[in-house]
């Protein structure tokens, strides 16, 4: 039998730091986000260890949010999994034309 005891406070801490790093994200005004009303943006979307980021097409936004991360990285110790990390680009006036077929499996 194999005994994986984890850290009780490992859970509670790491959402505590998630936590701040979502704040630190969606108050950082030179990350801007996707406007869905006219005084309404959205960037961040979070779910356990998974993180969506929803930036507009300017590369500051991306690069200010890639600085934030690596620093936040820094202080944790945690870091991405650039593996498993794909950047998907804002366009505007998309039709169905211009989105390509889901691969099957």
């Amino acid at each position: 039998m194999q005994n994986n005891k984890r850290c009780p406070l490992s859970s509670p801490l790491f959402i505590i730091c998630i936590e701040y790093l979502s704040h630190y994200i969606q108050s950082n005004k030179h990350i801007k986000g996707i406007s869905l009303e006219p005084d309404e943006e959205i960037k961040q979307s979070l779910f356990s260890d998974d993180a969506t980021y929803f930036l507009n097409d300017s590369s500051d936004s991306f690069n200010n949010l890639i600085e934030s991360l690596t620093l936040f990285g820094m202080a944790s110790s945690l870091k991405l999994n650039k593996s498993q990390c794909t950047v998907l680009r804002e366009r505007h006036n998309v039709t169905w034309h211009d989105v390509e077929p889901l691969p099957n499996g």
